[in-house]
């Protein structure tokens, strides 16, 4: 289930950048989960729906893309992040509605329900299981992947042995990699597993190293970071 849910939460950073509808739904598919296929209706530039033959939908919250048209809104929902205000950000609210309004539009069709979503997507989809009940009444299981957390303090934390606390906690896993500083300075609730990187550091950082010590220690956490928050960590 990681995997198949870590190659959804990637297809979604399809759905930005340049080309008209079509073609970036197109590109979804083609790094889709296997056997799922995008679910147009209920996809857009922030969540990619995804449905598979026994009718199982997956929807994947897109993580931060500077590139795609954005650039800007995701930026000001990561500054939320990082102050422990994401209860109130406009971005992580707009994402819940529309996760709630996929939800019922496909309900009686559906199978299993899965929610998934890396980096900022992480946190909307954690937002989403956190502040509706709609959602997280529906959703079999969440995943995060390098989920962004506030080291500051935690906005989103249901009361222990409450209904909400209990749900959140059966349903949700939250996968990070050691190094990467986006999602290693909190954690969520319900399960979090922590990976090893098996990515070695790269050339330039290895030749910077041996040209200044000091600057190959600044690139060398910069290139740690960068590597362990990569979604290529968990498929």
């Amino acid at each position: 289930m990681r995997e198949l849910l870590a190659r959804a939460s990637a297809g979604a950073y399809h759905m930005t950048g340049s080309g008209t509808r079509q073609q970036k739904i197109q590109r979804a598919n083609q790094d889709a989960p296997k056997g799922y296929q995008v679910v147009g209706e209920h996809t857009n530039k922030d969540i990619t729906t995804y449905k598979n033959a026994d009718n199982d939908y997956i929807i994947a919250h897109r993580g931060t893309d500077v590139k795609g048209g954005r650039g800007l809104k995701d930026l000001k929902a990561d500054a939320s992040i990082l102050f422990g205000m994401s209860k109130t950000d406009k971005l992580h609210k707009k994402r819940t509605k529309r996760t709630a309004k996929i939800i019922k539009a496909i309900d009686s069709d559906a199978n299993d329900v899965y929610l998934s979503g890396h980096s900022l997507g992480g946190s909307t989809a954690s937002h989403a299981m956190h502040t509706s009940n709609v959602v997280r009444n529906r959703v079999k299981e969440l995943h995060t992947f390098n989920a962004g957390a506030s080291p500051i303090t935690d906005d989103l934390k249901p009361k222990k042995g409450t209904k909400k606390y209990k749900q959140l906690m059966e349903k949700s896993t939250h996968h990070k990699v050691q190094g990467d500083g986006i999602s290693e300075s909190g954690s969520y609730i319900g399960k979090n597993k922590t990976y090893k990187s098996g990515k070695k550091p790269s050339v330039a950082t290895r030749v910077i190293s041996a040209i200044n010590p000091l600057a190959g220690k600044f690139a060398g956490k910069l290139n740690e970071t960068l590597s362990a928050h990569s979604l290529d960590n968990f498929y």
